[in-house]
C-alpha cells in the first residue's frame, strides 16, 4: 500500500484547469443517518439507517484576476452549476489515483481574503448538484 503525499493534485472547473492555483481541496462524502428506532420490547439505543448519500467540496486557491483564472471563473459561476474533477495527483486517472467528479453548485466565494503581506487565497465552497462519482479508468 502507497502512503500519498498531496504535491500535484488537480482541479478542474468545466474544464478550466485551476490546479496551479490551488492551495488545498476537501471533498466530503457522507450518508445521511435516518433514525429507525421503533418502540420494541429492551431498546435501548437508537437504530440508525443509510439514507441519502451526500457530498461537498471546499477549495483553497490562490486568487488571479486574470482571465480564466480563478476570479474570473468563479465569479461567473456563483449560484449555478459547473462539472468538477478533482484528482490527488495531476495525470491519468488510476486505481491509484482515482478521479472524483460531478455537477456542482457554487454556493460561496469571497473575491478579496486576506490581510496585510498574504498572498490573497479563496475558499470556494461548492455543493452537489449530481451524484458524486470516482473513476478509475484511464482518462
Amino acid at each position: 500500500m502507497a502512503i500519498k503525499v498531496l504535491t500535484n493534485g488537480m482541479f478542474k472547473l468545466d474544464a478550466i484547469d485551476l490546479s496551479d492555483h490551488l492551495v488545498s481541496a476537501t471533498l466530503n462524502f457522507q450518508a445521511e443517518m435516518l433514525d429507525a428506532t421503533a418502540m420494541t420490547t429492551g431498546t435501548a439505543s437508537r437504530i440508525q439507517k443509510a439514507g441519502l448519500q451526500n457530498w461537498s467540496l471546499e477549495a483553497v486557491l490562490q486568487q488571479d484576476y486574470a482571465a480564466n483564472k480563478t476570479d474570473a471563473k468563479l465569479f461567473a459561476i456563483l449560484g449555478t452549476t459547473a462539472c468538477f474533477d478533482l484528482r490527488p495527483d495531476n495525470s491519468c486517472s488510476t486505481g491509484i489515483n482515482p478521479s472524483f467528479n460531478g455537477i456542482a453548485i457554487l454556493q460561496e466565494y469571497a473575491p478579496v481574503s486576506g490581510g496585510i503581506g498574504e498572498l490573497l487565497r479563496v475558499t470556494a465552497r461548492f455543493s452537489p448538484a449530481s451524484a458524486l462519482s470516482r473513476n478509475t479508468t484511464a482518462t
